[in-house]
């Protein structure tokens, strides 16, 4: 049975903004919490089929995953796979479906981000399920950064 989340955040800034950053690998470390490296593996520009791996520090271990751009729709639809065997996590299939557009109410995004875990074991999609709170708490924090990045940007 699939582990489902949703995470809502706004931006001050426009969706080709928010896009623009959510897929510029190289400056995920100027804004994300906890990340040690980012590396990109594929040849090219960033789009559908670039891979790169990040290794975050959590739970006070370095962890490390490999992700695929699966769909790549500037500005408003981005959506990565992690496959868990590939990384640190060790089994799942992760996948996070990102939808942007314009917020009317603050001239910026609302950006909608839904993520689906699956194909883990009975133990551990017992102990995805306790630790999904933290879990989701920690992608709000990386995006709250974007967010100030962003904003950031926009003041200089």
């Amino acid at each position: 049975m699939a582990i489902e989340f949703n995470v809502e955040v706004q931006f001050n800034a426009s969706p080709e903004k928010v896009f623009h950053a959510l897929t510029s690998v190289d400056t995920f470390v100027d804004w994300m919490p906890n990340l040690k490296e980012v590396k990109v593996l594929s040849e090219g520009d960033i789009g559908e089929g670039t891979v790169y791996e990040e290794t975050r520090r959590m739970f006070f271990r370095d962890a490390t995953e490999r992700f695929r751009i699966s769909k790549y729709e500037p500005p408003d639809t981005l959506e990565l796979t992690v496959d868990g065997s590939e990384g640190s996590s060790g089994s799942g299939q992760y996948t996070f479906f990102y939808r942007l557009g314009e917020d009317a109410d603050n001239g910026g995004t609302s950006m909608s981000m839904r993520g689906e875990i699956t194909g883990l074991n009975k133990v551990m999609e017992f102990m995805g399920r306790l630790g999904l709170r933290f879990m989701v708490r920690a992608i709000r924090k990386d995006y709250h950064a974007l967010a100030s990045h962003l904003a950031a940007q926009s003041n200089e």
